[in-house]
Order: C-alpha cells, then sequence, then structure tokens
C-alpha cells in the first residue's frame, strides 16, 4: 500500500506512515470467490444493444471492522469513478489509499492526486505502473489494478459493474440473451434502408439548386430632369443609373446551372453581377423619344424608350427577370413665369372726324414691348379709317412663339391680359340726330327764322289794305344725314317746319315754310352749324304758289312763297336731299 499524503510504499497492515507520519485508514472487505469454472462474460460493447439483466443475487453484508478510529477524515469520500480505460493486470489490488478512515461498507472514493513519479518511469506513467502503462490512466490508481477496475474491487471484478454497488461485493455478468436470425435480417434490412434515406437526404441537402429569381425593372432607375419655366421648359438630363441597380440588385444576381454547364469559362471570369452589367446592361439603350427644346409645360407627358441589342440571349444565364417597357413621364416643376400688363402705359391714338377717323397705337420704348404684336379690332363692321365716336376697339396684345422664350428668360414674366378693350370718343363729329342738338340750340334754331318770316310779312302786310299778319308757329323737323360712302357736299342737313296764317280779303289761309340748316358738328366740344338758307333773305322757300282773293269787286291773286300743303313740302325737302342722303327723323305734322 501507499501514503496517501506522500507516496512512501507502506506495508499492508499499517496504521500510520513511517515517513511522514499521517494515520493510515485500515478497511477490510469480503468477496464473493469467483466460480473458476463460470466463464467471465466479456463487457457488453458499447453500440450494441443492452440486454435487460438477469436478476442478481444480493450481496452479502459485510460487517464492520472494529479499529481504533483515526483523526476524522479530510472530506467527504466520492462515489468511485466510472469504468477508464486502463490495462488489466491479474494481480491483486493494494489496499487502497484513502486521505482518512472511510467507512465500512462504502465505495472507495478516487484518489484525485497522483504520487511523485518515480526516477526512470516513462513520462506520464502512473506511479507503480509496469513499463508501456498507457498514458492517461486515472490519477491515484493503485498499482498493478486492471484497467477500467474501479478503485479498490477484487481482482477480477468485471468492468462496468453497476454504480452505488458496495465496495466488495461480488459482480455477476449477466449473459446476453442469443439474437434470432429473423431479428438479424430485420436488423440488416432496417440498416439498409436507413443508410438509403440518409444518402438521398444528404444528397437532397447538399445538391446544387437553381438559384432564386429575381425580378429587377430597369424603369426604376431611369430619371430626367426638367428645367426652365412653365410653357418653356427643357429636358436637361436624362438617366439611367446603373450603378444604383447593381448596389441594390447586385449580390442577388447569380449564375444559373445553365451558365455553369455552358458557359464554365465565363463563370470563373466573371461574376454574376459583372457579367449582368458587361453583357446585359450593353446591350440596352434608353432615351426620352423626341427632342425638346424650350415648349414642356407643367403636365405634359413625355416617353422613355428602350432599345434591346441583344440582351435576352446573355439573360439566359442568370436568375434576373429584366423588365424595361416603356416609360410615361410626367413634365413637373417647371417654374411659373411672373406676368406684366402689355397695355400699362399704351394709348390709343385716334385722329380725324368721326366716321372718318383713324386710330394707332402709343407704347413705351422698353425693349419688351418690341416683341410684343398688337392688333385692333372693331366691335363693328367699319374699318379703319371709318371709325366713329363709340366704337370699341378690341386691342391684342401677342408674344409671338419666337421670342416667348427670350422674353421669358431675360425678364421671367409673359404679358398678362393679352386683351383691352378702348372707346373712341372725343373727336369731331356731325350730328347724326336731332337729339344731338343741344336744347338751348335748338330755340335758336326755331326762333330765328320764325322772327324773321313774322317780321317779313308784318311789313307786306302794312302795305295792303286787304292782307293781315295773322301768326307763325313751329310745326316740326326734318333731319338728314349723308349715307355712309356717300359724298356730298354737308353731312347733315335740319328743316325746321313752319305753319303760316295769313288773312286776305277776309280770309284766313294757311301754307307752309321751312328754314334749312346743314353741317351740324361737334368741334371740341362746341356745336357748330351753317345757315344755308337763311329764312329773312329772299327765295328762302324755293317754291311759290298764287292765293285768288277778292277786294270788292276787284278778284285778283297775290304770290305766296312757301308751300300749299305738307305734303308739297315734304316732297321739297327730299329732292332737296337726293339719292345721298337717308331720313333720321320726320316730326312734322
Amino acid at each position: 500500500m501507499i501514503c496517501p499524503k506522500c507516496g512512501s510504499p507502506l506495508a499492508d497492515g499499517q496504521k500510520f506512515c513511517s515517513n511522514c507520519g499521517s494515520p493510515i485508514p485500515q478497511i477490510s472487505f469480503t468477496q464473493e470467490p469467483v466460480q473458476e469454472n463460470a466463464p467471465s462474460e466479456p463487457a457488453v460493447p458499447s453500440y450494441e444493444p443492452v440486454q435487460e439483466p438477469a436478476p442478481q443475487p444480493e450481496a452479502p453484508v459485510q460487517e464492520p471492522i472494529q479499529q481504533e478510529a483515526p483523526a476524522a477524515p479530510a472530506y467527504q469520500p466520492q462515489q468511485p469513478p466510472q469504468a477508464q480505460n486502463i490495462p488489466y493486470r491479474a494481480q491483486p489490488p493494494q489496499a487502497p489509499a484513502y486521505p482518512n478512515q472511510q467507512p465500512q461498507g462504502q465505495p472507495a472514493p478516487y484518489v484525485t492526486q497522483a504520487p511523485q513519479q518515480p526516477y526512470g518511469a516513462p513520462q506520464g506513467q502512473p506511479y507503480g505502473a509496469p513499463q508501456g502503462q498507457p498514458y492517461g490512466a486515472p490519477q491515484g490508481q493503485p498499482y498493478g489494478a486492471p484497467q477500467g477496475q474501479p478503485y479498490g474491487a477484487p481482482q477480477g471484478q468485471p468492468y462496468g459493474a453497476p454504480q452505488g454497488q458496495p465496495y466488495g461485493a461480488p459482480y455477476s455478468a449477466q449473459k446476453p440473451k442469443k439474437k434470432s436470425k429473423a431479428g438479424l435480417v430485420i436488423g440488416i434490412i432496417g440498416g439498409v434502408v436507413a443508410l438509403a434515406a440518409i444518402i438521398v437526404v444528404l444528397l437532397l441537402l447538399f445538391r446544387e439548386k437553381e438559384p432564386e429569381i429575381i425580378s429587377v425593372n430597369l424603369n426604376d432607375y431611369v430619371s430626367v430632369k426638367f428645367e426652365g419655366y412653365d410653357t418653356i421648359g427643357n429636358i436637361t438630363e436624362q438617366k439611367f443609373d446603373e450603378d444604383a441597380l447593381l448596389k441594390d440588385k447586385g449580390e442577388s444576381i447569380k449564375w444559373n446551372l445553365k451558365a455553369k454547364k455552358e458557359i464554365k469559362s465565363m463563370t470563373k471570369l466573371y461574376t454574376a453581377d459583372e457579367y449582368f452589367k458587361e453583357y446585359v446592361l450593353g446591350c440596352l439603350y434608353g432615351s426620352v423619344d423626341g427632342y425638346y427644346y424650350d415648349e414642356l409645360s407643367n403636365g405634359d407627358t413625355i416617353t422613355w424608350k428602350w432599345s434591346d441589342y441583344g440582351a435576352e440571349d446573355f439573360l439566359q444565364y442568370l436568375n434576373v427577370d429584366l423588365q424595361y417597357d416603356e416609360l410615361k413621364i410626367k413634365v413637373t416643376g417647371l417654374d411659373e413665369p411672373g406676368t406684366f400688363d402689355p397695355f400699362e402705359g399704351v394709348t390709343l391714338d385716334v385722329s380725324g372726324r368721326s366716321g372718318d377717323a383713324y386710330a394707332s397705337l402709343d407704347y413705351p420704348s422698353d425693349s419688351v414691348y418690341y416683341y410684343l404684336d398688337y392688333t385692333m379690332s372693331c366691335n363693328k363692321d367699319d374699318t379703319n379709317g371709318y371709325l366713329r365716336n363709340g366704337d370699341v376697339i378690341t386691342v391684342t396684345a401677342e408674344l409671338p412663339d419666337w421670342a416667348r422664350s427670350t422674353v421669358i428668360k431675360e425678364y421671367g414674366k409673359v404679358p398678362s391680359p393679352t386683351t383691352k378693350e378702348y372707346t373712341v370718343e372725343g373727336l369731331d363729329f356731325d350730328l347724326e340726330s336731332y337729339d344731338q342738338i343741344p336744347e338751348d340750340i335748338r330755340s335758336t334754331l326755331i326762333s330765328t327764322p320764325k322772327d324773321a318770316i313774322k317780321n317779313e310779312f308784318t311789313t307786306f302786310a302794312s302795305t295792303r289794305s286787304y292782307f293781315d299778319f295773322v301768326g307763325i308757329e313751329e310745326d316740326g323737323y326734318w333731319f338728314t344725314k349723308l349715307k355712309d360712302g356717300a359724298y356730298g357736299y354737308e353731312a347733315n342737313r335740319l328743316y325746321i317746319v313752319y305753319k303760316i296764317t295769313i288773312k286776305v280779303a277776309g280770309n284766313n289761309t294757311s301754307y307752309y315754310w321751312y328754314a334749312k340748316y346743314t353741317d351740324f358738328e361737334s368741334e371740341d366740344g362746341q356745336i357748330h352749324y351753317n345757315e344755308e338758307d337763311n329764312p329773312s333773305s329772299y327765295g328762302v322757300a324755293p317754291d311759290r304758289f298764287d292765293l285768288p282773293y277778292t277786294n270788292g269787286n276787284t278778284k285778283s291773286s297775290l304770290t305766296i312763297r312757301g308751300y300749299k300743303t305738307l305734303e308739297e313740302l315734304s316732297s321739297a325737302i327730299s329732292k332737296d336731299s337726293g339719292d345721298d342722303y337717308e331720313v333720321v327723323a320726320n316730326e312734322a305734322s
């Protein structure tokens, strides 16, 4: 035996170590003798199915050995370690070396501290083991114990005794049951089937698969930029962002199995995304359809088109579903130009007389007005040259296409509004109706001839005893004007009709006379006219008639200047006007 403290060899039964003086625990045990004729059964291999153990005989109870108890043990004994791979030696084991006295009938604990290595022993060789003992024997294994034998077990104890068996109890190895041939066949078949299933699973798991198909829409990486003002916008940039596409999709682009079979050399020269960039994208070209210069407006739609020069031939080797349809792009982001009033400071100049006037525009000399086209139109059928007071002229300011972009770029503005109406007024004009004659002028026009006629007839009657002037009154008027396009000496004419009553030889007689005025016009707000026929002068009335009378026994006649009836006067006025004048008003009764 060996001192558990210093490792010095001791004689059997020695109670104290002769080297360090430590107490040596004394433990005795009994063991059932092993039948010599019974063949020892080998340990059951770890990979074979474990047979149900046969019922074990009860282990004999060991009688405790009465002896002088040493000092209290330094630690609680542990269960013996599980079977270790220790070479077997058919040599009786030495007494177990415990640090302290172990209670009787308990399994020997495992000694964790190896004895000092003797001089000349192989490195790692347990103390006391014969040369050639494999390295790794349990620390504290007694000299000569069989490999795998529990510490302190009697020689011949089979490896693998049940854990918890009292120290020194006999071990009876169970004899495994014999397997039937049918079970063996079934086991072999099951093993073959299981092996085949494992192989199939491994093939399915590790076989090369087609990569997942990914969708790539080239339209997602198209961008078009617009710049300028609304209605004259331009395309400043049109771009297909190839780098952004590869950044998003590059890691997902893979070679398919077809590529690895048919173009294996390519798969070594290029990665899948490099091949996609070089060959697929290299065969595609996209751009905006058409050319736009200073003509785009917000809301317009332009078209991006793709041209394919064989990209599908290269796509067959990649896991890419490529889409690149025609793309419609709406124009947005163009600035709205400001506005300016093209009529600010613009005046309409009209010269001449109403009915015979011309109009022209006078506008500032600023260069922006130079680019505008001004046109005039009248609300009547009258053309320029026949303008009258009251006519409405519409002036239109148009920015021509050739100048639009220039004006917007230089001034950032467009004309608004584009039309304005001007009313012709303030022209000298010929009166066209009797109502245009102011009331005060009318009174003068009526009273002047009236007084002249009265005075003339009063003077004439005073020289003749048979003749008396009874009275004179205004009896209406005729107003005529020159027809449009006609030529005449006077623009208009006014005929004031008078009814005159005289008494000749005691009998009252009435007849008609008129006074004529021409060229009623307004100049600088004043009404002017001509007294073409002064009623006070001789020959005011163009016609005469003879008025018969009887003075006592004498019959005679009196020549009268005037018109016997109103119909005769009306006929005379119409004849005087001729075809070049039209009657505007006839208020004569």
